[in-house]
């Protein structure tokens, strides 16, 4: 699969840390003990830093002293969490996957392995029927080894997340209530929204279109050639529920509100007031507002929504021509 750099557009230096027998991945804490002089010094050396080291594997498990030539140069760029030296005189650390990475040039061989390294991410992947049935029999496959190995609770099945996530509800027990955030299509008015989506289910939250014209076509250029424009323009690279901005329907109680998006439009006028010219507030106003410079509920667009239900009461969203893709949430034991 294809693959860009995109988060050091340069390379940045990194302590190496080989290990034998497990692997770490993005986004994943895993605890390691450190024994080798080699490792316990690259880790030495990255708390003295900036805590990040480049954990790839080793090509052989009968190496104790490995050189760069007896390690992967691909493997994940890691915050070190914790470390703790034990009597022994090992070191015992916790470990946090970061992103992808790749080794561009050794530059340290001395005490430990040090690399110059570049993030990873790989292209999104096709909705392909090809890719589509490769998945669902890689997830028939886990589901199986779940069901013969009795260490692993079943509950683990519902942190996977496939092409659609509506496709796994059959898979989740009928005793949990999910959370599903869906991508439109395409931009409706939130009144076509709200008569698209079933009476059935509870919809918590509305994705709403808060980019210019400029700025969706700014997150079409590759993130390494916007590092090096003059004028960036400072919106994220990918929108996820952290920052993308939205309508919520229902108080932390769970009552209902009134008017969500005039509860909405009265928060992002009155805060883009309070705080100096060219606030974030100030540009969402701009960027939803009509011509005359009025922000009116006719002029917000949704492109997403938040739902919420048990298995059996989202089966109802699956075909939906509207629905582009869902990812399944948090999965919780019913009240």
């Amino acid at each position: 699969m294809e693959e860009k750099i995109v988060k050091h557009p340069t390379a940045i230096f990194l302590p190496v840390l080989p290990l034998k027998n497990i692997v770490a991945l993005p986004k994943s804490i895993i605890p390691v003990v450190v024994g080798r002089d080699l490792s316990i010094q690259a880790i030495e050396a990255a708390m003295r830093a900036t805590k990040e080291v480049f954990v790839t594997a080793q090509k052989s498990l009968d190496i104790e002293n490995p050189t760069p030539s007896d390690i992967y140069h691909y493997g994940t760029r890691a915050l070190v969490l914790q470390a703790a030296r034990m009597p022994n005189g090992t070191l015992k650390i916790l470990i946090e996957g970061v992103a992808r990475s790749r080794i561009v040039e050794v530059t340290q061989t001395e005490k430990f392995i040090g690399v110059l390294a570049q993030d990873l991410v790989s292209l999104p992947l096709e909705n392909t029927s090809e890719n589509v049935g490769l998945w669902r029999n890689l997830f028939d496959l886990f589901k199986e080894y779940v069901s013969l190995n009795e260490k692993i609770n079943t509950d683990v099945l519902g942190m996977f997340h496939g092409l659609n996530d509506l496709d796994y509800l059959d898979d989740i027990a009928d005793d949990k209530y999910i959370e599903m955030a869906l991508s439109f299509d395409r931009e409706y008015t939130i009144e076509d929204a709200e008569k698209m989506l079933p009476e059935s289910i509870t919809v918590t939250w509305y994705w709403i279109d808060d980019l210019s014209g400029n700025e969706k076509e700014f997150l079409k250029i590759p993130r390494a050639e916007q590092l090096e424009m003059e004028q960036p323009i400072y919106i994220p690279y990918v929108r996820s529920e952290y920052t993308a901005y939205g309508i919520k329907l229902h108080y932390n109680d769970g009552v209902m509100i009134n008017d969500p998006a005039e509860s909405f439009i009265n928060i992002i006028t009155e805060r883009m007031t309070e705080f100096r010219k060219g606030n974030e507030f100030e540009r969402i106003h701009s960027n939803i507002a009509g011509n005359n410079g009025e922000l009116t509920k006719d002029d917000i667009k949704i492109w997403g929504a938040v739902v919420t239900g048990d298995p059996e009461s989202l089966k109802v969203l699956a075909g939906l021509p509207f629905i582009r893709a869902s990812s399944l949430g948090v999965v919780t034991d019913k009240y």
